[in-house]
């Protein structure tokens, strides 16, 4: 059996496109990503959905609470689902929230921090992990989420190549989203059906040939 841990935001939890803020639905299990690329991977593998809607790489949501910097509920979440044999991370678009004022540069500084914590994880638990870091795609400054990313459609554009150069630097594969999907005109943010559909198939079809080369 090869274990998959989803390490990711709304998008992995199957958040649908929101029309009223506040409103937040989910989709049916069989549709959001993860659970596409465990139908498209096989018996042979175990996907662990692990979405939280408004996580972030390191940060802390003024707001929010501390729960939402996706690095310090990492090591717990690892040590939970050992062994773990590919950790997918997709985070990085509420890293881009108005409240942080942050760069794609200080986003991928962020990720450094989780695929090093990772790492960490791995080697006091033995795993022979591998990881693929799968940026967003970009988003838009529309609907109702539209303040909360006031100026962040610019930045999600150039946010593949930062992640992409940390991804390497730490020895993990790295898929763009943003050349596979789009988000959902709705709220600029989230996913509609199709989209996810084709993100599980891209991310189950990458991992299928990594595993070959491993």
């Amino acid at each position: 059996m090869i274990n998959v841990l989803c390490f990711g935001d709304s998008n992995t939890w199957g958040a649908v496109p929101v029309k009223t803020y506040g409103v937040n639905l989910r989709y049916q299990l069989e549709a959001r990503w993860p659970s596409v690329m465990q139908k498209a991977l096989g018996a042979h593998w175990h996907v662990i959905a692990e979405g939280l809607p408004a996580r972030t790489t390191v940060l802390a949501d003024a707001v929010g609470g501390e729960h939402f910097a996706g690095l310090g509920y990492l090591k717990p979440c690892m040590l939970s689902h050992t062994p773990i044999n590919w950790l997918v991370v997709m985070l990085g678009t509420n890293d881009l929230k108005r409240q942080f004022d942050l760069e794609p540069q200080d986003v991928a500084e962020g990720l450094d921090r989780v695929l090093i914590e990772a790492k960490g994880v791995a080697d006091l638990t033995g795993d022979a992990l591998k990881t693929l870091v799968v940026c967003p795609p970009p988003l838009t400054e529309t609907g109702v989420f539209a303040t909360m990313f006031r100026g962040a459609s610019d930045k999600s554009r150039n946010l593949a190549g930062p992640l992409e150069v940390v991804a390497r630097k730490r020895k993990a594969a790295f898929l763009d989203a943003g050349k596979i999907i789009v988000s959902s005109k709705t709220d600029g943010i989230h996913l509609e059906p199709d989209q996810h559909d084709l993100l599980g198939k891209a991310v189950a079809a990458a991992l299928t040939r990594l595993e070959a080369e491993r």
